[in-house]
């Protein structure tokens, strides 16, 4: 009954996936009005929404959603918001974020104490079955605590932002239904007065 009558070549999926034939505005905007139509505080929704932002600035893709889950439980707030506030980190941003990451990472970490090589101080062998494990704690290392800066950093930012975001749009929302529940009350006196 839904179907397509006439279905998409494989080409057309894979377009569609990375660009969007209406666009991104939409997806977007959906995102938007999905999270301000969430139940629950204002605070619950916008850390929820932080938590999951937060998280998207971790190197850890593939757990994402899990660990902005455990945050947003942690934290005490809506896990929704944070599984939708993971898509701020999403295939058009990883590179722009993983190289932020790597950038800040590599920064802190002579100020943490990491001052020669990483695989030096891990004392990691030069492989493990053929795979070069320096190679991967040369980034992941510093990825990964470019991450927690970065995370740390951001929460508060997605969070005033969204909170200011989901008040003023429930503001908005009640005058709407007070100035509506007046005018209802402003027909009716009239009607009576006629009546009478």
């Amino acid at each position: 009954m839904f179907r397509r009558r006439n279905s998409r070549s494989l080409n057309d999926k894979l377009r569609a996936t990375f660009w969007p034939k209406k666009g991104f505005n939409r997806v977007m905007n959906y995102m938007v009005q999905r999270l301000l139509r969430l139940s629950g505080s204002s605070y619950s929704i916008a850390a929820g929404f932080a938590c999951g932002a937060a998280v998207s600035f971790t190197p850890f893709i593939g757990f994402h959603i899990l660990l902005a889950i455990a945050l947003a439980h942690l934290l005490r707030s809506n896990v929704l918001a944070a599984i939708i506030g993971t898509a701020v980190g999403n295939p058009w941003t990883f590179p722009f974020i993983f190289v932020l990451l790597y950038r800040v990472g590599t920064a802190v970490m002579p100020l943490i104490g990491f001052d020669d090589t990483i695989s030096a101080q891990l004392d990691i062998s030069d492989s493990a079955g053929g795979f070069d494990l320096s190679v991967l704690a040369e980034y992941i290392l510093p990825m990964a605590i470019g991450g927690a800066v970065i995370s740390l950093a951001t929460w508060p930012v997605f969070f005033g932002a969204s909170y200011l975001m989901i008040t003023g749009w429930r503001n908005h929302k009640m005058k709407r239904r007070m100035q509506k529940h007046h005018k209802r009350n402003n027909a009716d006196n009239i009607a009576s007065s006629e009546t009478e």
